[in-house]
């Protein structure tokens, strides 16, 4: 590292590690949720994880929320099946 400037990938580093600790706490919530309130819907868990968190839409959308857990579910689920 030179002096005070950083790298890119430097930079880029602590947002990796920031994406992937809040898809794994969505993921989580939105499980959690669903768990709890059986009729709750993937969507208004998803919608209460960006409002109990404060997340911005320029941060993660709805709509991309909801591709994110769709996305690790089925990587959840795929990995289950691979251990059994």
């Amino acid at each position: 590292m030179r002096g005070n400037n950083k790298s890119k990938i430097e930079n880029c580093i602590p947002r990796i590690y920031q994406r992937q600790a809040i898809t794994l706490l969505m993921y989580a919530f939105v499980r959690g949720a669903r768990w709890a309130l059986h009729s709750l819907t993937i969507k208004e868990a998803a919608e209460a994880f960006i409002e109990q968190f404060g997340i911005s839409p320029e941060d993660y959308s709805l709509d991309s929320v909801m591709v994110i857990y769709q996305r690790t579910h089925k990587e959840f689920i795929e990995d289950a099946k691979t251990k059994v």
